[in-house]
């Protein structure tokens, strides 16, 4: 949406008006006459709208490149635990009750966690979380003797 800022008159108050709505509404008790745009208005605040599509396409290019780096490291990571899971169980003496122990309590943990209430994908996590424990399990339980 496209603002315009009026600056106020000598007096001190300003009015500000949508100009994609056509709406006026009092900002501090009076209006003036002189229009001024919200960017004009910002950079003489030192704020500066972000007007090229090329610093979103740049921005966007950097989140996925973060995000790829990021989902690779859970890549690795993912396969070395899976690695550890299967040394470690390949020892006992049952290695099946092994791994439905792993299994059982790292679904309580996930069960017992609570995020943090300000966190506005917790659900998402913990649902991910719950996928994660079950593709470990299939990947363990393939190379442990039956």
């Amino acid at each position: 949406m496209s603002v315009w800022q009026v600056p106020a008159p000598a007096g001190g108050c300003a009015k500000r008006r949508s100009r994609t709505i056509g709406t006026a509404t009092r900002a501090f008790g009076c209006y003036s006459g002189v229009a001024k745009s919200s960017a004009e208005s910002h950079s003489a605040h030192g704020v500066h709208p972000m007007t090229d599509t090329r610093d979103i396409d740049e921005a966007l290019q950097r989140l996925a490149r973060e995000n790829a780096e990021l989902r690779g490291l859970a890549l690795a990571t993912g396969v070395i635990l899976t690695q550890l899971l299967q040394t470690i169980t390949l020892r006992e003496m049952n290695p099946q009750n092994a791994a439905t122990k792993v299994v059982t309590n790292a679904e309580r943990a996930i069960e017992g966690f609570t995020p943090d209430p300000d966190e506005p994908y917790g659900d998402a996590m913990k649902a991910r979380a719950r996928e994660a424990v079950k593709q470990y399990e299939k990947q363990l339980r393939s190379v442990l003797p039956v």
